[in-house]
């Protein structure tokens, strides 16, 4: 039996261990508690099973040991409905039906609250014009998903996560294929919601310097383990990284928000 840790955070791993036939130890014992109000940024090299604790937390994995805890509830046994009305997850990739209008597929995240035999109320339609308003997209409502740019795209569904009324989000990837511009404009629109809605961010991010802009907490993973969290500022050395990433890399302090940054120098060969 897991013993439940003492903590007042809201979401929180335990001991978690998660494997596959591929890869038998994707997560070897883990555990993390996450801060509540914070942007926490998971980074790391492929593989290093950032995406699967991201699944494991939102109970799209059920893990071989350990326990995923919301509000001190193994998420396990919660039901799928009960965990959509807590906790919104957008997974890396998501493709919404061909023709599905953004409204509609805003709309989608309002189905956790709706019981069958019922009909969208007033009130499920004025939460998602507030979730399109927020997200950027009440223009582009009578649009199709297929027509939106990949940063517009991105915005609808997190349109769709934010009408679920969760106050913990969970995002993998977000900025993966999109240009420069819309990388910037998606990552201003979750620090937006963090900073004005108080909402728990957690985002898996390819790219370290979005990671190191973006983050309250950072959390730098390699091989199925956590190797280091804590603030940008704290973590990130040239040592750290190289351990991380296996790059010699020069950092550098931005001079705008006082965050680290690193340039790559050269790839360390075993």
């Amino acid at each position: 039996m897991i013993k439940k840790p003492t903590v007042s955070k809201r979401l929180v791993a335990a001991d978690l261990s998660v494997g596959f036939p591929s890869r038998p130890a994707a997560l070897k014992s883990l555990s993390i508690s996450i801060p509540d109000g914070k942007i926490v940024v998971i980074a790391g090299p492929n593989g290093c099973g950032k995406s699967t604790l991201l699944r494991a937390l939102a109970r799209l994995i059920r893990p071989a040991n350990g326990a995923v805890l919301l509000d001190g509830t193994d998420v396990q046994q919660l039901t799928s409905i009960e965990m959509a009305q807590r906790l919104g997850m957008l997974p890396q990739g998501a493709a919404a039906p061909e023709g599905m209008l953004v409204r509609e597929l805003v709309a989608l995240g309002r189905y956790p609250f709706q019981h069958w035999w019922q009909t969208a109320s007033a009130e499920d339609g004025s939460l998602v014009l507030d979730a399109m308003r927020l997200a950027g997209v009440l223009a582009l409502a009578e649009r199709t998903a297929e027509s939106l740019s990949g940063g517009e795209r991105q915005r609808a569904w997190i349109g769709m996560v934010l009408a679920q009324q969760t106050s913990i989000l969970l995002l993998d990837e977000p900025t993966t294929y999109l240009d420069m511009a819309h990388q910037l404009d998606v990552l201003e629109l979750l620090e937006q919601l963090n900073r004005q809605q108080g909402k728990t961010i957690v985002i898996v991010l390819h790219d370290l310097n979005h990671a190191a802009r973006l983050a309250d907490h950072l959390v730098l993973m390699r091989d199925g383990v956590i190797v280091v969290e804590g603030s940008p500022a704290e973590i990130m050395t040239v040592e750290r990284i190289a351990q991380v990433f296996d790059v010699e890399v020069e950092l550098r302090l931005d001079t705008e928000n006082g965050k680290p940054t690193c340039v790559p120098l050269r790839v360390i060969r075993p």
